[in-house]
C-alpha cells in the first residue's frame, strides 16, 4: 500500500516493521534485508535518526545470527548516526 501511495516514509517504516515481524520470527536474513531497504529509504530522504535505528536493528539481526562483528560495526555505525542527528536515545 505505501508503494501504490508513493510514500517513502510511509514505506520505510514499514518494511522496518516487517523486519521486526521476520526477525521475532527467527527469520534473520529476511529481516536484515527489509532494514537495509528501509535504511536506503531513509538515507534518500535525510532522515540520520530513521537509519540510525535501521542499524540498530541490523545489528540485532546479526547478533541473534552469531554474526557479533558484523553486528558491532552496525551498531558502531548506529551510535555515529545518532550523534549526528542529536538522537535523544
Amino acid at each position: 500500500m505505501a508503494e501504490r501511495m508513493d510514500d517513502a516514509r510511509l514505506l520505510a517504516d514499514a518494511l522496518v516493521r516487517h523486519g521486526s515481524t521476520l526477525l521475532r520470527l527467527g527469520r534473520l536474513s529476511e529481516a536484515v534485508r527489509r532494514y537495509q531497504r528501509a535504511s536506503d529509504i531513509f538515507t534518500g530522504i535525510g532522515d540520520r535518526y530513521k537509519i540510525a535505528r535501521c542499524e540498530i536493528n541490523i545489528g540485532i539481526g546479526h547478533s541473534m545470527g552469531g554474526d557479533v562483528v558484523v553486528a558491532e560495526e552496525a551498531y558502531r555505525r548506529a551510535i555515529q548516526l545518532a550523534r549526528e542527528a542529536h538522537a535523544p536515545d
